[in-house]
C-alpha cells in the first residue's frame, strides 16, 4: 500500500466516526480563531451571505434551534461565527447555573477577543442568546467608531442536544438601496467584508435568497458567480417558499439548473418564520420547525420535481455537515504541513530570542498552541484508528504501527 493510500485510509477512519468528525471541526475552528487573517492556511468554513432582509437570520434559527436577533432592515451588523456542538444525552461535564440555582448542560458561550474591557468570554442560557448577541454587537459597533457595521467578529458556541456539529459564519446582509438616514459607508464596507471571507477557494458559500427574487438582479448571486462559476462551492438556499406559488418555485428550480448550470444537489428550499408569524401569530421557533415539516409533507406531490433531499432546513443542515467534513478531510494534509512549517519558524524564532524572552514573546504562545494542536491531532488519529499513527515529525505521513 502506498503512502497516499495509507493517508486516504486513515482520513476515512477519522472522519467516518461521529466523535472523530466532531474533534476535527472543533480543532480547525480553534486554528481559524488563532490565525484569522493567515492566507497561507486554507481552513474550510461555511460563510452565509445574502441581500438584506432575505431571511438569513431566520434560516440560521431553523438550523440551530436558537433564537437570534431578527427584524426589518439591518439586523446582522458584525460577522457572527455560529458553532453548533452536539452534547450527549447523558449529563455533560460542562454546566451553567440558572437564576434559581439549577444546573443545565445546554447553553451558549459567546467570545469577543477584541474587547478592551469586560468579559471576553461568557456563558448564557439558551433563552438569553438573542439579547446577548445584541449586546455584544453593540459593543463591537461602539469600539469601531460607532459605524453601522463592524468587522470585529463574535464567536457563539452553542452546546445543545440533538444537533449536528457545524460551524457557519453569518455576515451582514447586502444593502442595495440605502435609506436617507443609513450609514453611507455601510454598503461598501459589507461588500468588502463579504469578499474578504468568501474569495478563498476553500470557503463554502451559503447564498440565501428569497423565492420571489429574480436571480439576475440579485447581488449575492452576482458575487457567487464571479467567484464560483462552476457552482462547485456554492449552495443556493431559497427562503419563504410558502409565499410563492409552487408552479413558480418549480420554474425557478428548473431555470437555475438549465440557465445557470447549478447542480441539483446545491439548490435548497426552506419555509422559515415570516414577519406575520413572529408578530401576529407569535410563532415559537419549535412551532416554526414543525410548520416547515408540515408544509413539505402537505405539498410533496406538487413539489415532486424537486428532490426531497433539497427540501427543508434539516436536509440543508445535513448537507452542510457533510460538505464541511469533506472539505476538512481533503485539506487536512495541506493544513498540517503548513502548520508544521509555522511551528518550525517559531522554533527558530525562539532560539534567536533566547529562553529568557519565552514568556514575553507572543510568538512563543503560538508555538505552544501549535504543539498542542499536533498532540491533539495525534491523539484523535490514535483514538479513531487502531492501525495508523501520525509520524513524530508532524507531517501528514501515516504508517502502520509496528512497521
Amino acid at each position: 500500500m502506498t503512502n497516499n493510500d495509507l493517508q486516504k485510509t486513515v482520513l476515512e477512519e477519522i472522519f467516518s466516526g461521529k466523535k472523530g468528525a466532531q474533534k476535527m471541526i472543533n480543532l480547525f475552528d480553534e486554528i481559524r480563531s488563532k490565525f484569522p487573517l493567515d492566507k497561507d492556511l486554507k481552513i474550510p468554513s461555511i460563510v452565509v451571505i445574502g441581500d438584506q432582509s432575505h431571511g438569513k437570520s431566520s434560516l440560521l434559527e431553523l438550523i440551530s434551534g436558537i433564537e437570534l436577533p431578527k427584524g426589518e432592515g439591518m439586523v446582522t451588523r458584525v460577522p457572527l461565527e455560529l458553532r453548533l456542538r452536539n452534547i450527549d444525552e447523558k449529563k455533560s461535564e460542562e454546566q451553567i447555573q440558572t437564576e434559581d440555582e439549577m444546573s443545565v448542560d445546554e447553553y451558549v458561550e459567546i467570545e469577543a477577543s477584541w474587547l478592551e474591557s469586560g468579559e471576553k468570554k461568557k456563558k448564557f442560557l439558551l433563552n438569553e442568546t438573542e439579547k446577548a448577541v445584541k449586546e455584544y454587537t453593540q459593543k463591537a459597533i461602539d469600539e469601531d467608531d460607532k459605524r453601522s457595521v463592524a468587522e470585529k467578529p463574535i464567536i457563539m458556541t452553542v452546546f445543545k442536544k440533538n444537533t449536528l456539529d457545524l460551524t457557519l459564519i453569518d455576515l451582514p446582509g447586502i444593502i442595495r438601496n440605502p435609506g436617507v438616514f443609513d450609514d453611507p459607508s455601510a454598503p461598501d464596507l459589507i461588500k468588502k467584508m463579504i469578499n474578504h471571507y468568501v474569495s478563498r477557494e476553500e470557503v463554502i458559500i451559503l447564498n440565501v435568497l428569497q423565492c420571489g427574487d429574480d436571480p439576475q438582479t440579485c447581488e449575492s448571486m452576482r458575487i457567487s458567480y464571479q467567484l464560483d462559476k462552476a457552482w462547485a462551492r456554492t449552495l443556493l438556499v431559497y427562503t419563504k417558499i410558502d409565499k410563492e406559488e409552487i408552479s413558480s418555485v418549480i420554474s425557478k428550480y428548473k431555470g437555475l439548473i438549465t440557465s445557470y448550470q447549478v447542480p441539483t444537489e446545491n439548490i435548497f428550499f426552506v419555509r422559515n418564520r415570516s414577519h406575520d408569524d413572529l408578530h401576529k401569530a407569535k410563532m415559537t421557533l419549535r412551532k416554526a420547525q414543525d410548520q416547515e415539516s408540515w408544509y413539505f409533507e402537505k405539498n410533496k406531490t406538487q413539489l415532486e420535481e424537486i428532490p426531497n433531499q433539497c427540501l427543508g432546513s434539516v436536509n440543508l443542515a445535513g448537507r452542510l455537515h457533510q460538505l464541511l467534513k469533506g472539505a476538512l478531510k481533503k485539506l487536512l494534509p495541506d493544513i498540517t504541513q503548513r502548520l508544521e512549517t509555522k511551528e518550525k519558524q517559531l522554533q527558530k524564532r525562539k532560539k534567536e530570542l533566547g529562553d529568557e524572552l519565552e514568556e514575553k514573546d507572543k510568538q512563543s504562545q503560538l508555538r505552544r498552541f501549535l504543539e498542542e494542536i499536533f498532540d491533539r491531532l495525534n491523539r484523535s488519529i490514535n483514538t479513531e484508528s487502531n492501525d495508523f499513527t501520525l509520524a513524530p515529525t508532524y507531517k501528514i505521513f501515516f504508517k502502520k504501527k509496528g512497521t
